[in-house]
């Protein structure tokens, strides 16, 4: 069931709407150029956004610059994305209007949402950047560089 621009905004803003009210963000809904800002205290900034087309719900957040420029950095990065293993089915890049940024980004096709689909979604990308943060923050703190470079065990 496709859905026009219109429709969309009116359903991705009940979403955000349901969300608000469950995160006590009572006026979360997106601004005219299709953009919805959360803020979660002073640690996690995402931006949801919809395409142009209404098809498309879009997450994403600015995890930090690159620690150094090196191909194993870069390698880690991918490894990754590797079957979405480390960004809980989103996608880690980076920003090509500020190449030394690293973002993560997920995407939705807004008719497949409901209000608890796209509250579990959020929540799980808030997770990701929780994850990626944290290793991106040690790294900074202690320099060890093996151990951010380091894979997680096979579970």
């Amino acid at each position: 069931m496709a859905v026009d621009r219109e429709q969309a905004v009116w359903k991705l803003n009940g979403m955000l709407k349901a969300m608000g009210q469950e995160l006590e963000m009572p006026d979360l809904k997106l601004d005219e150029q299709g953009t919805c800002f959360l803020a979660f205290g002073e640690e996690f900034m995402l931006r949801c956004e919809l395409d142009t087309k209404g098809a498309m719900v879009t997450l994403y957040a600015c995890l930090g610059s690159i620690p150094e420029e090196s191909p194993e950095f870069l390698q880690r990065f991918l490894a990754a994305n590797y079957f979405w293993k480390e960004t809980a089915g989103a996608r880690i890049g980076l920003d090509p209007e500020v190449p030394e940024d690293i973002v993560l980004t997920q995407a939705m096709a807004i008719d497949f949402l409901d209000d608890e689909l796209f509250y579990k979604n959020v929540e799980r990308f808030v997770n990701a950047i929780d994850y990626w943060e944290k290793r991106l923050t040690a790294l900074e703190e202690t320099q060890d560089k093996g151990a951010f470079l380091e894979l997680p065990s096979p579970s």
